[in-house]
Protein backbone atom coordinates (compact mmCIF):
# COMPACT_ATOMS: atom_id res chain seq x y z
CA UNK A 1 0.00 0.00 0.00
CA UNK A 2 2.52 2.69 0.96
CA UNK A 3 4.86 1.92 -2.61
CA UNK A 4 1.13 2.77 -4.26
CA UNK A 5 0.64 5.55 -2.33
CA UNK A 6 4.32 6.88 -3.20
CA UNK A 7 3.99 5.87 -6.52
CA UNK A 8 7.03 3.53 -6.38
CA UNK A 9 7.03 -0.03 -8.79
CA UNK A 10 5.01 -2.45 -6.88
CA UNK A 11 6.84 -5.37 -8.16
CA UNK A 12 9.84 -3.73 -7.08
CA UNK A 13 8.52 -4.06 -3.52
CA UNK A 14 6.99 -7.80 -3.85
CA UNK A 15 10.59 -8.70 -5.18
CA UNK A 16 12.30 -7.49 -1.47
CA UNK A 17 9.47 -8.60 0.66
CA UNK A 18 9.99 -11.88 -1.08
CA UNK A 19 13.58 -11.96 -0.77
CA UNK A 20 12.96 -11.21 3.04
CA UNK A 21 10.58 -14.44 3.44
CA UNK A 22 13.28 -16.40 1.68
CA UNK A 23 16.11 -15.54 3.65
CA UNK A 24 13.95 -15.75 6.94
CA UNK A 25 12.74 -19.16 6.34
CA UNK A 26 16.38 -20.05 5.25
CA UNK A 27 17.70 -18.67 8.83
CA UNK A 28 14.84 -20.70 10.52
CA UNK A 29 15.78 -24.34 8.22
CA UNK A 30 19.51 -23.87 9.45
CA UNK A 31 18.69 -23.01 13.12
CA UNK A 32 16.47 -26.55 12.68
CA UNK A 33 19.23 -28.25 10.82
CA UNK A 34 21.63 -27.25 13.39
CA UNK A 35 19.11 -28.63 16.49
CA UNK A 36 19.06 -31.59 14.68
CA UNK A 37 21.87 -34.21 15.41
CA UNK A 38 21.37 -32.97 18.94
CA UNK A 39 18.05 -34.45 18.89
CA UNK A 40 18.75 -37.77 17.52
CA UNK A 41 21.89 -38.45 19.68
CA UNK A 42 19.60 -39.98 22.69
CA UNK A 43 17.44 -42.52 20.71
CA UNK A 44 20.22 -43.74 18.94
CA UNK A 45 22.72 -43.77 21.52
CA UNK A 46 19.59 -45.73 24.02
CA UNK A 47 18.90 -47.71 21.29
CA UNK A 48 22.37 -48.96 19.67
CA UNK A 49 24.00 -48.54 22.73
CA UNK A 50 23.01 -51.98 24.43
CA UNK A 51 22.90 -53.70 21.39
CA UNK A 52 26.42 -53.14 20.80
CA UNK A 53 27.39 -54.12 24.00
CA UNK A 54 25.59 -57.28 24.25
CA UNK A 55 27.12 -58.20 20.89
CA UNK A 56 30.32 -57.05 22.55
CA UNK A 57 30.18 -58.02 25.86
CA UNK A 58 28.17 -61.28 25.67
CA UNK A 59 30.37 -63.98 24.30
CA UNK A 60 33.24 -62.45 27.04
CA UNK A 61 30.70 -62.72 29.81
CA UNK A 62 29.78 -66.47 29.14
CA UNK A 63 33.18 -67.36 28.51
CA UNK A 64 34.02 -65.94 32.14
CA UNK A 65 31.26 -67.70 33.73
CA UNK A 66 32.31 -71.11 32.03
CA UNK A 67 35.87 -70.92 33.75
CA UNK A 68 34.29 -69.53 37.23
CA UNK A 69 31.47 -72.55 37.01
CA UNK A 70 34.11 -75.36 36.21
Amino acid sequence: MQSDRLGAPVADTLLSQAEELRTARRLTVEERAMRLPVTILAPTVLCTLPALLLVVLGPTVASITDTIGG
